[in-house]
């Protein structure tokens, strides 16, 4: 199967994807003539070829240029990225993720709900890139392309390994997530993390001294095939009052295979939500929501917080009721669009991972298995959500987020009040647990 794959043909009401019509002259002339099609007919009148050049132009798919003639790669300005790129790896992926997912069928699930194979890509391996002389401008250009960077056993297998075993230990006497995660319960799982390989990749990344968030996420799911996946999601909603360019580093501490609830991210999404038009594109528009906002605007959410926070104790059942009310009741968006109303509600998602390839919020789902050693980055600004844990096994994982420490952080994450901040992936499961809260 090609790399190149079948593109789903834009549906004309979709404002986010008129847009590439309405922009019209990002090509030159002679890329236009080298494509069939009139460029400025409805999109659904549009070729393959004059849809497939359009997103290349936008610096989307730039990657993909080298399976093109050396005329058409002349014309468009991004192809230079392209001569370099490894297709032959690229295939190798794909195939490798397409056998894998036809042989485990509808173990690769979505809150309960098979995702379509045809919808799913492979990631691409951005390891390679690690052992070049310029690693952090390639590193840089290929996030600012995808979104993610896939690093294969980038962190060392026995390092994570070590530190799983002594986090599972401590797990077993510590109950809070927020106590369990700190360098001094389980300082394997914080040299993993925030020292060594990491912190060396993160300051070439970024090019300079780098910090990360004082506050961890765990993150456990069991086996067994519970509708648990999280629903997609851009990570700028809930911490974007400080660098803009904030990179989480998602590092599985278990195996995951395909069936095991790994991460996948949206084709695409990074640059529509961060360099998209707010006011049509609804990913952009979504993307610059600031979650907490809408509880602190909401007096009644106010009022429980403030009240939970000076008693020392966790929020009620009925006050985290109330707050979650709140929050679905605020948070339908985008509102740019009338045929496309995210659904995630109260923890901040956009919509579950089948609308949104029903609506062609922009491509596949990108994913793989991950192993101990891998670690996973992508920006604050790349829709990502993860699938049901239909294998044998728990799927175990943490997140830490990156910036340069010359940028201003988000202080929400940061000291004594990254320890009273609710996970805002599972608010639910965590409000309860915690002594002090956060709206």
């Amino acid at each position: 199967m090609s790399f190149l794959g079948e593109v789903a043909q834009p549906t004309a009401h979709i404002p986010n994807r008129n847009y590439a019509w309405q922009k019209g002259g990002s090509l030159s002339a002679k890329s236009k003539a080298l494509v069939k099609g009139p460029f400025r007919e409805e999109p659904q009148q549009q070729s393959h070829w004059a849809v497939r050049v359009r997103t290349m132009a936008e610096g989307a798919h730039c990657r993909r240029l080298g399976r093109l003639s050396a005329e058409l790669r002349a014309a468009v300005p991004c192809a230079a990225a392209a001569t370099t790129y490894d297709h032959a790896a690229a295939d190798d992926e794909h195939d490798a993720v397409s056998e894998q997912l036809a042989a485990i069928g509808p173990a690769f699930a979505h809150l309960g709900t098979p995702v379509p194979l045809g919808a799913v890509g492979a990631m691409r391996d951005s390891s390679p890139l690690l052992g070049r002389a310029e690693a952090g401008a390639a590193l840089r250009a290929r996030l600012d392309t995808d979104g993610y960077l896939l690093l294969r056993e980038a962190l060392g297998r026995s390092a994570v390994v070590a530190a799983r075993e002594q986090l599972l230990a401590r797990r077993s006497e510590e109950a809070d997530s927020a106590a369990l995660m700190t360098a001094e319960s389980v300082p394997l799982v914080h040299d993993v993390l925030r020292r060594g390989p990491m912190e060396s990749i993160f300051e070439t990344l970024l090019g300079g001294p780098v910090r990360s968030f004082d506050y961890t996420w765990l993150r456990s799911k069991q086996p067994g095939g519970a509708p648990d996946a999280s629903n997609p999601h851009c990570d700028s909603i809930f911490m974007a009052r400080g660098s803009q360019d904030l990179v989480t580093a998602w590092t599985p501490f278990s195996d995951i295979p395909l069936d095991s609830g790994g991460l996948m991210v949206l084709e695409d999404s990074y640059r529509r939500a961060r360099y998209g038009d707010s006011s049509i594109e609804p990913l952009a528009e979504y993307a610059r929501i600031d979650i907490d906002s809408h509880c602190e605007s909401d007096a009644a959410s106010e009022r429980a917080v403030a009240a939970a926070n000076a008693e020392g104790r966790g929020l009620a059942e009925e006050e985290q009721a109330a707050i979650w009310a709140a929050r679905t009741a605020n948070l339908r968006f985008p509102r740019n669009s009338p045929d496309f109303r995210g659904t995630g509600g109260g923890n901040g998602a956009l919509a579950d991972a089948h609308s949104i390839l029903e609506h062609r919020v922009a491509g596949r789902w990108l994913t793989a298995p991950y192993e101990m050693g891998d670690v996973l980055l992508f920006s604050m600004w790349t829709l990502h959500s993860s699938t049901d844990n239909n294998g044998s096994t728990e799927r175990l994982s943490t997140d830490t987020r990156y910036q340069l420490t010359s940028e201003q952080f988000d202080q929400r994450w940061m000291g004594e009040q990254a320890k009273r901040n609710v996970n805002p992936h599972s608010y639910a499961a965590s409000a309860l647990s915690q002594s002090a809260v956060r709206c």
